[in-house]
C-alpha cells in the first residue's frame, strides 16, 4: 500500500500602529507545505494511522506505535513505524471541552525532550509535529514506543489523530 501526505498551513497577523497623523502597517505571514512521498528515506513514509475516538474524563489514550503496538490503519493492517514523521492531534472545540496534553511516557517516542514533558492542545486547537528527514523521530520497541494523549478533566473528548510514519 503506497502512503502520500501533503498538508500545508498559513498563518498571518496584521500589525497596526498609529503615528501621528499616519496609520502604519504591516502583515506578519508564516507559511509551510507538509509533504511526504511513497517511501521510507528522506520527504517519504510509507505508514498511515487514524482515529477519532473517545478518552473518558482524566483518561489517558495510549498509542502504542512499535511493532507489536496493536494498532491497526484504516484497513485493519497492523500499523507499526520505526521512525514517526508526522503527528497530528486535533481538538474539535464541540468535541474536546477539556485541555489535552500529548505526552511522552516513560518508554516513549522521543519527540519531546525528557519523559514526563507534555504539550498542551487547548479546546479548538492542535498539535502539529513533522519531521521530514531520514531520521525522524526513531521508534525503539518496548522503549520508546508510545505516545499518550491526556484527557486532564471530567468528561469524554474526542480528538483526531493522525500518525505517519516510516516502516524501516
Amino acid at each position: 500500500m503506497a502512503v502520500t501526505t501533503t498538508g500545508s498551513y498559513r498563518a498571518a497577523a496584521t500589525i497596526t500602529k498609529t503615528i501621528g497623523a499616519l496609520g502604519a502597517s504591516e502583515d506578519l505571514i508564516v507559511t509551510a507545505s507538509l509533504a511526504l512521498a511513497a517511501g521510507t528515506g528522506i520527504n517519504a513514509a510509507d505508514k498511515a494511522y487514524y482515529a477519532r475516538t473517545q478518552i473518558s474524563g482524566s483518561g489517558t489514550l495510549s498509542l502504542d506505535v512499535a511493532t507489536s503496538g496493536g494498532l491497526l490503519d484504516i484497513y485493519g493492517d497492523a500499523f507499526a513505524i520505526a521512525r514517526l514523521k508526522l503527528l497530528i492531534v486535533k481538538s474539535d472545540l464541540a468535541l474536546c471541552p477539556n485541555v489535552m496534553e500529548v505526552t511522552r511516557p516513560t518508554a516513549g517516542v522521543p519527540f519531546l525532550k525528557t519523559a514526563a514533558d507534555a504539550a498542551p492542545v487547548r479546546p479548538g486547537g492542535s498539535f502539529i509535529l513533522f519531521a521530514p528527514d531520514a531520521t525522524a523521530y526513531v521508534v525503539t520497541a518496548t522503549t520508546a514506543d508510545l505516545i499518550d494523549i491526556v484527557n486532564t478533566a471530567a468528561g469524554t473528548v474526542s480528538p483526531e489523530i493522525l500518525i505517519v510514519g516510516a516502516s524501516v
